[in-house]
């Protein structure tokens, strides 16, 4: 996302952005394995939503191609890491007399009934701490580190059961880490 300052989204931001996911689906394949990582220009947002003076010279700016809203984008993927010292995910809505048809769908598909409420009918600004404890993100990772928090939290969701088994056994000695074999060949 680099539209500097407010990395704000607008009609033909959305409509490159989706190019871009569509043309790197199309170099790879659908089924390829692997991870496209979507982040914000600029250490001070990862963007703060909709352009919304393009709707007075769009109209129709938000069936052209706007993303419902972008904490609805950042829901789409698969993990989410959120800086852990500034910042704010919120989806404000109803502060703001809006309204996208489906946006509730993803929330209620990725967050319990709780925390949906709370997202939709608060317009709750959730820090990275209390996006982390409701299941908004999957990690909170300073500025610096935040690279390296994204590999992390794949790496250890890939091999987390097979890491674990790995570290149980690297610090045991002289001790049997495994089950008898109840045959034998």
């Amino acid at each position: 996302m680099q539209k500097p300052p407010e990395n704000r989204i607008t009609v033909e931001f959305a409509q490159t952005q989706i190019r871009a996911y569509r043309d790197i689906e199309k170099e790879l394949g659908s089924d390829a394995k692997g991870a496209v990582i979507l982040r914000g220009k600029g250490a001070k947002f990862f963007t703060t939503g909709l352009d919304l003076d393009e709707r007075e010279v769009n109209p129709f700016a938000s069936t052209d191609g706007f993303y419902p809203v972008p904490c609805v984008l950042t829901l789409a993927h698969d993990y989410r890491i959120m800086n852990s010292r500034r910042g704010f995910w919120s989806i404000p809505p109803v502060n703001l007399g809006l309204h996208v048809n489906g946006m509730g769908a993803i929330i209620r598909s990725k967050a319990t009934s709780p925390v949906a409420r709370k997202i939709l009918l608060e317009a709750h600004k959730f820090t990275g701490k209390e996006a982390l404890e409701a299941g908004i993100v999957d990690a909170i990772a300073d500025p610096g580190q935040s690279k390296m928090g994204v590999y992390g939290v794949l790496r250890n969701e890939l091999v987390e059961e097979a890491a674990g088994k790995f570290k149980a056994i690297s610090y045991v000695h002289h001790k049997a880490v495994s089950r008898q074999p109840r045959v034998k060949l």
